[in-house]
């Protein structure tokens, strides 16, 4: 009878060990790179299993600012090549790959790996908190602040004035800058490109900008250095408010600025569609000519 009693008490402790045995902790979360701030990870162990809930929360120091959180995870070379393919052909933007790869291996950037790890941690307090869910990897976590009072550079590559002709901004101020074309051309290409630094590789993600008149732009500096690049040629005919496009609001700018009322944004090369001398009417009906292919 007792033997019977200390059988059941053993089955039962064994079935409590397996499942446990079953979510062992065999992935590590390392911290690479915390600058000007810290990183505390919950819960703290010295190992982690697949699908464990993981929060991390960054503390910038004094007179500092949130700037990048990344996350990052080991993947073979066959993975890193297969993310690469993906990102092609749904013109995502490509993963990145860490400059230690003889150390350490290939690693992806996670929000860049569609379906593994894609958008898997979220932003629970604007810069400060994040959560994710363990995947099956070792995974690197990299966490920049920046001091308030860093400026950063300016370069650009085409005919460009920056007001003030600043050549450096903090981060968080507007920086306006004007294209200056060559007589009878027009600004055919504007990029405002953030220089984001991983390793020792660097890299251009595109900055958003807004359009104040035909030549005048604007943007929001952010707390990496920028490089401007405008390209110049022939202003597309009929593009009147230089959105790209030839379109009935073209139509409408023209007949806006006959009528005494010049908008914001008026291409005055590109209004003179008939070849003649002024813009007339006869410009906007030649601007409906070529809406309808005419």
């Amino acid at each position: 009878m007792k033997t019977t009693k200390y059988l059941i008490t053993l089955l039962a402790c064994v079935g409590a060990i397996l499942p446990l045995q079953a979510q062992s902790a065999d992935y590590t979360i390392s911290v690479v790179k915390q600058q000007h701030c810290t990183v505390s990870i919950g819960p703290q162990n010295n190992g982690y299993a697949e699908g464990d809930a993981i929060t991390v929360t960054l503390t910038p120091v004094s007179g500092s600012t949130f700037q990048s959180f990344k996350l990052y995870y080991e993947c073979s070379e066959a993975e890193y090549w297969q993310a690469m393919s993906a990102a092609s052909r749904h013109r995502e933007q490509a993963p990145r790959r860490a400059a230690d790869e003889s150390a350490f291996g290939y690693r992806l950037e996670s929000y860049y790996f569609s379906g593994t790890f894609d958008d898997a941690y979220t932003t629970v307090t604007e810069g400060a908190v994040y959560t994710f869910t363990m995947p099956a990897r070792n995974v690197e976590i990299e966490a920049v602040c920046m001091p308030d009072d860093i400026d950063y550079g300016i370069t650009i590559t085409g005919s460009v004035t920056v007001e003030g002709n600043k050549t450096k901004e903090k981060a968080g101020e507007t920086v306006t800058f004007t294209a200056t074309p060559p007589e009878g051309q027009g600004v055919t290409s504007v990029k405002v490109y953030e220089l984001v630094t991983s390793g020792n590789m660097t890299f251009e993600d595109e900055l958003p900008y807004t359009r104040s008149s035909v030549n005048t732009f604007s943007f929001t500096m952010p707390a990496n250095p920028v490089h401007i690049v405008v390209k110049s040629g022939s202003a597309a005919l009929g593009d009147v408010n230089a959105d790209g496009q030839v379109t009935i609001a073209d139509v409408a700018a023209v007949v806006s600025y006959l009528l005494g009322h010049t908008p914001a944004i008026f291409n005055s090369n590109s209004a003179d569609v008939d070849g003649k001398a002024g813009i007339t009417l006869n410009d906007a009906l030649a601007i409906v000519d070529i809406i309808l292919g005419k």
